[in-house]
């Protein structure tokens, strides 16, 4: 029960990394805030953490607007408490070509990853600042840092988090404020997914090419606990070496 008592708010928590990072920090004692853009999702993930004695609250929000994260916070801080952590993972990846890529889905994914992240952060800054003790994980992405056929956006939009987080780690580490960033590598999820058939699916995991969402549970815990509390700016980067393929 490392964060017993802590409460967090965990974007994109309806499905594939979000979900396994809530249903982490639920049972390592956190009061979770299970915010995605669709409700069912979000309520489901909350059911699934209150079955096991964990506290969840549903919150639907989407993460590029900026009236809507700031109600979402408010709304955490006036049922849950003031939020000690946030784990921003909230995120989409359609597959294009930048000759073929219109202008609407590149500023949805800046939007949804970029702008989200730092309306988040923004957010939850003064509650963490006020305190003295706050905790940020930033999902990033190896692909911010080495690029992807059909998916520069993405990748555009990992790498600015990748510096969004070291920039604002150095902003809030006078404050007590700790901002690292998690770069997962090939994860099955549902985002993985879409760029594969299911045969090509199942075999990458068959052969080991592909993480679980549970994998990178243990260090997200760790990075919200006290344990990390020497670590800010620091990119945890977990790459699987492609085998076969």
């Amino acid at each position: 029960m490392q964060l017993e008592d802590k409460v967090a708010i965990v974007t994109g928590a309806g499905s594939g990394l979000g979900r396994a990072f809530a249903l982490g920090l639920a049972r390592e004692g956190a009061r979770v805030a299970v915010a995605d853009l669709a409700e069912e999702r979000a309520s489901q993930v909350a059911q699934e953490i209150a079955a096991t004695g964990g506290k969840a609250l549903p919150v639907v929000v989407d993460v590029s607007q900026t009236p809507q994260v700031q109600g979402a916070v408010d709304r955490v801080r006036f049922q849950l408490g003031a939020p000690d952590i946030l784990l921003n993972a909230a995120g989409i990846y359609p597959r294009r070509s930048v000759m073929e890529m219109p202008d609407e889905e590149w500023d949805r994914m800046i939007a949804i990853h970029l702008r989200g992240t730092f309306l988040f952060c923004r957010a939850v800054l003064p509650d963490m600042v006020q305190r003295g003790n706050g905790k940020i994980v930033n999902v990033a992405s190896s692909i911010g840092l080495k690029g992807a056929v059909n998916g520069a956006h993405y990748a555009a939009a990992k790498g600015g988090i990748i510096a969004f987080t070291r920039s604002l780690a150095m902003e809030m580490a006078p404050h007590g404020v700790s901002v690292n960033a998690l770069c997962p590598g090939q994860t099955d999820t549902p985002l993985w997914r879409l760029g594969y058939s299911d045969e090509d699916a199942q075999r990458a995991l068959d052969i080991g090419n592909v993480g679980r969402p549970d994998d990178m549970v243990g260090c997200v815990v760790f990075l919200c606990s006290d344990q990390s509390r020497p670590l800010t700016g620091q990119i945890m980067l977990r790459d699987i070496p492609m085998k076969g393929l």
